[in-house]
């Protein structure tokens, strides 16, 4: 049996331009401290973030920075003791935001929690597109709005439970098209790619295909 806790703050401030589809400046932080307790022993976590974004002198374009840090402790042998990172990390079809990269465990170009790290420090960086607009396509019952485009870059620098370090990189895009259902049911179908670098040397290419539903 696991017990957990969890306790953390966070502030935001982002703004969007009329017609805007995303957030396109701002700022956002986060720190939360978490403890894990299993088989008589504890496993504390502190991890901290902050976002900054700005906009582009193009219509609703923006260029944000996500950054990410955290340190755990406890016996290393112990899977709880670590972080674990990997992937896009969007289900198949899902109701959580389509851009899951910009989230602290995602990491694209690499398998759902194949790096793990007792320690780490990650920067995201975003550019967002112009949305492509779309006037008359569709029905009533089902229309498409707009296709939102979006190029990301990644690095991140880990030690391992092992006591290893470990660098690791990855850049990609992602198309995420709006439409509704039913006169007012909002959706987004995603779709991705990202190839992902460990120590220099190319892993694989990740490709993501996601509809968020409602």
């Amino acid at each position: 049996n696991i017990v957990s806790f969890e306790a953390g703050a966070k502030y935001t401030n982002t703004r969007k331009a009329l017609g805007g589809v995303d957030h396109e400046k701002g700022i956002v932080w986060r720190a939360v401290s978490s403890v894990d307790y299993a088989q008589g022993n504890a496993f504390p976590k502190l991890q901290a973030g902050f976002d900054y974004g700005v906009p582009l002198p193009l219509p609703n374009s923006s260029v944000w920075v996500y950054a990410h840090a955290g340190q755990a402790w406890g016996e290393r042998e112990n899977p709880l003791a670590a972080f674990y990172f990997g992937s896009f990390r969007n289900n198949y079809v899902d109701d959580r935001p389509e851009k899951r990269y910009r989230e602290t465990e995602s990491f694209p170009g690499f398998e759902i929690d194949e790096i793990a790290a007792r320690r780490y420090g990650k920067v995201t960086g975003e550019v967002n597109l112009p949305p492509l607009r779309f006037a008359e396509i569709g029905t009533p019952l089902f229309y498409l709005t707009h296709l939102r485009p979006a190029l990301f870059a990644g690095a991140m620098a880990t030690q391992a439970p092992d006591g290893a370090s470990h660098r690791y990189y990855n850049v990609g895009g992602q198309l995420d098209l709006n439409f509704h259902v039913a006169h007012r049911l909002p959706m987004v179908f995603s779709i991705g790619a990202a190839a992902g670098w460990a120590n220099g040397d190319y892993r694989k290419t990740e490709v993501l295909a996601s509809l968020k539903i409602m």
